[in-house]
């Protein structure tokens, strides 16, 4: 059974590897783009590694706002809404309803668990914004380290073969690399 821990307490974890996934998704970043990047630890690290000059972000996490709310290149849009203190993100009806609205080139989010072909979060609230702005990207893009792969939270939020890829890092195992190489990409830090 997966129990959630709270966004200070995933910072701790897995560091090397999710700082790996936060570099691949910077690269993917190109000047002038409009991404939407959600919350979580993995999420809270591209920001280090954005090599574009001009981009609009999206985010419903307040780690991220507050990372980029200062950098005069960046256009940045908090979806507001009902703070998830646990993970610090913005939820609920209020959230969802800018996200309905919103058409991004990208988007960056991550997941509590990937089991088969199911993508899971702890909350159905933070999933339900989720599904919204991964429907709204021409690229949908969900970060794994290797360790979240058979994993499965409380709420199934997206599903495998609806996602542009996955990105995680190189530990992922031959055996699943295979397995989720049939029905979307993998992309290995």
């Amino acid at each position: 059974l997966y129990t959630e821990l709270t966004h200070r307490e995933k910072q701790t974890i897995n560091i090397e590897k999710k700082q790996k996934i936060a570099v691949k998704c910077a690269s993917l970043i190109n000047d002038h783009d409009t991404i939407f990047i959600g919350s979580g630890t993995t999420s809270d690290l591209i920001f280090d590694y954005i090599k574009a000059r001009h981009v609009n972000i999206i985010t419903n996490s307040i780690s991220v706002f507050n990372r980029l709310k200062d950098q005069e290149n960046y256009e940045v849009v908090l979806s507001g809404g009902r703070f998830r203190g646990r993970t610090g993100t913005f939820v609920g009806y209020f959230s969802n309803k800018l996200l309905k609205d919103i058409k991004v080139n990208k988007a960056f989010v991550g997941t509590n668990g990937i089991d088969h072909l199911n993508i899971t979060t702890a909350n159905e609230e933070e999933g339900n914004g989720l599904h919204t702005i991964l429907d709204n990207a021409k690229e949908k893009y969900v970060l794994a380290d290797s360790s979240k792969f058979g994993a499965q939270a409380f709420f199934t939020f997206y599903y495998v073969q609806d996602v542009t890829a996955i990105i995680t890092d190189s530990s992922i195992s031959n055996q699943l690399l295979t397995y989720y190489n049939r029905v979307s990409a993998i992309i290995k830090s």
